[in-house]
């Protein structure tokens, strides 16, 4: 049990030393629900965290090119309208994004 804590708290450093020393939870959430389901839409997002979609949007939005104040954003994900349906937004993991998920799973492996 205390090993796997100890990889929890490694993963968040992770977090808090290579991406934002103040990301919220919510974010960390959305990221790691983006690496599990790339390519998700971002109504699946919503549904799945129990968020306001006005809270996945400003998370999606820091995770993605541009942080909704116009500051630069951390270009972890990006996000495309659906093939199917001009309205809906399918989500994916930047070359970025794939990179730091790969080190977190190192992270976590025994």
């Amino acid at each position: 049990m205390s090993r796997d804590l100890e990889k929890l708290s490694t993963s968040l450093d992770l977090f808090r030393t290579l991406i934002d020393k103040d990301l919220p939870v919510q974010v960390v959430v959305i990221l790691l629900f983006v690496a599990i389901h790339d390519g998700c839409l971002q109504q699946d997002i919503f549904l799945a965290s129990g968020m306001s979609e006005g809270s996945v949007s400003r998370c999606l939005d820091w995770l993605g090119h541009e942080h909704r104040s116009g500051k630069p954003g951390l270009k972890l994900i990006r996000k495309e309208r659906d093939a199917e349906y001009y309205k809906r937004w399918r989500v994916f993991l930047t070359p970025k994004g794939q990179s730091f998920v790969e080190l977190l799973k190192l992270t976590m492996e025994d």
